[in-house]
């Protein structure tokens, strides 16, 4: 077996809830309302533009498919696959949404009979490997001029996030992940796609969803606190290189 095979392996035993079940739910490390507030600030609003742009009637096809996934592809166009390597996975989804055509496959090697218009995924490049090989498969499986829609990908840079990784690790959570280095990952992708929109989100505004959980008396001084930690984080977007700090990115590409 080789290590390429003992990752995806490893992958799938994670989403099958085979393994780390010793761990805490992902959920469990934020306060929930400070949590929503966070994303409501910006990314969330992007997110549902992106959506409305880009996504209906089109032929979408989601990368890692779950319910969220499918819930927002859902409301914009009929004409969905969804595949996802974890069975487990596929089998929650179809019963969830049996309108979507779900499927086991592995995304790095899956290569459709028609090409899609849209390509989908939310949090799963990072999990796929080497990414430059990954770029021209998800080219490939776009027709020309086709889009793809890349949400919530964690970057490598961020020391807060690092750190979470490091010793606060979810079920959710695999040894083969590799957040990105944004700049790289803008360079790998512009090799395939165009971008036509780019942002990066939460510098040090996680750790206040993070105290909000651990000091719960401290959390009516939080909300404005994680307020105006977003409002500067936006500014500091313009400064050369800032953006390599930020935690996830989220940005729609034109296969050129």
């Amino acid at each position: 077996m080789t290590d390429d095979d003992r990752r995806k392996l490893d992958e799938k035993a994670v989403y099958d809830r085979e393994v780390n079940l010793d761990r805490p739910i992902y959920n469990s490390y934020w306060d929930r309302d400070l949590y929503a507030r966070m994303f409501r600030a910006e990314y969330d609003a992007d997110l549902r533009r992106l959506a409305r742009e880009h996504l209906p009637g089109k032929r979408v096809l989601i990368l890692g498919a779950g319910a969220a996934e499918a819930r927002l592809v859902g409301e914009h166009t009929p004409h969905v696959d969804a595949l996802n390597i974890s069975p487990k996975a596929i089998a929650d989804l179809k019963a969830a949404f049996p309108d979507v055509n779900a499927f086991v496959a592995d995304a790095e090697t899956f290569r459709p009979a028609q090409p899609y218009e849209v390509i989908y995924c939310r949090s799963v490049l990072h999990h796929l490997q080497p990414f430059e090989r990954v770029v021209e498969s998800l080219a490939e499986c776009l027709e020309p001029g086709g889009i793809l829609f890349a949400a919530a990908e964690p970057g490598l840079m961020n020391p807060f996030a690092a750190f979470a990784r490091r010793f606060a690790p979810s079920q959710s959570h695999t040894p083969g992940e590799r957040p990105f280095r944004f700049s790289a990952f803008s360079r790998a992708l512009g090799r395939r796609f165009e971008p036509l929109f780019e942002n990066h989100y939460f510098l040090a505004s996680m750790l206040l969803p993070f105290a909000g959980r651990k000091l719960a008396p401290a959390k009516p001084l939080l909300g404005p606190l994680l307020d105006l930690t977003l409002q500067v984080e936006r500014r500091l977007k313009a400064l050369p290189k800032a953006r390599d700090l930020y935690w996830i990115t989220c940005g729609v590409y034109r296969r050129r």
